[in-house]
């Protein structure tokens, strides 16, 4: 029986010593599967981002290709006259004989030119869209504090807008100070000296000072029951002189200097 007891115990050292092996073991086996788990995923997501950019990328050029498209399409239809679409309607602008290459470049970059200055001469005219469209906010109030950070922005447009582009202000102001609107007029001012084309839109209200920085625009579009207007200033003061004479006051000034009050 003691023997059988002593082997008893000698299996249980055993299986204990096998166990403080194996747990170790264990714990690393499972946090190494659980890291490469984490780092398939991490990949999957990685892959995933990276086909996503590639998309964007690939729909952005096709939109930019469908943009020129579209763009070729409506020069030509504004630029080609009836009379030229009905002749190649009729085949009248089909060479009636075979040009050499030279012949046939020199053809190509003729008509290149002069619809280039057909191009040119109607956008002078206002017939196409701008190259870039830039569109900046006026929230104005007494003090038209919102100058100084159009001011920014205006600064920031002079670097990049060109003579074919065109600046877009969406104004809501019911006016102010007549210094401080001046101010923000001189800086639209800016844009038209450049020959930068200036549109204002106003939604709501374009007022006394306000309506005094969009009449600086080439053009101002408003909502219908916007109020637009008022220009000029306005003072109301309480007229104390029949109380001053009823009570024998006179109102005496001193100034410090000759032209003080001029």
């Amino acid at each position: 029986m003691e023997i059988f007891f002593g082997w008893l115990l000698f299996v249980l050292e055993l299986l204990t010593v096998a166990v403080l092996f194996a747990l170790p073991l264990f714990f690393v086996a499972v946090s190494t599967l659980m890291h490469e788990g984490k780092k398939q995923d991490a990949e999957i997501e990685s892959e995933a981002i990276g086909d996503g950019k590639l998309y964007a990328v690939r729909l952005f050029s096709e939109l930019e290709q469908r943009r020129d498209y579209m763009k070729d399409v409506i020069e030509k239809a504004v630029v080609c006259s009836k009379e030229d679409l009905n002749d190649d309607k009729k085949g009248k602008n089909k060479p009636k004989k075979k040009l050499k290459k030279k012949e046939l470049k020199k053809q190509r970059i003729d008509a290149e030119k002069l619809r280039q200055e057909k191009i040119k001469h109607l956008r002078e005219e206002g017939k196409f869209c701008p190259e870039s469209l830039y569109v900046i906010d006026f929230d104005g109030n007494v003090k038209a504090s919102e100058t100084e950070h159009v001011s920014y922005e205006i600064d920031a447009l002079l670097e990049v807008a060109g003579k074919n582009d065109e600046v877009v202000i969406r104004l809501d102001s019911p006016g102010g100070m007549v210094n401080a609107y001046g101010l923000g007029s001189s800086q639209l001012m800016r844009l038209k000296q450049k020959g930068i084309k200036l549109t204002v839109c106003v939604d709501e209200v374009a007022a006394s000072g306000g309506y005094l920085m969009a009449s600086v625009a080439d053009k101002i579009v408003a909502a219908p029951f916007a109020y637009i207007g008022s220009i000029g200033v306005v003072m109301s003061l309480p007229n104390f002189n029949k109380v001053l004479k009823k009570h024998d006051i006179d109102y005496e000034q001193l100034t410090a200097g000759r032209y003080k009050r001029t």
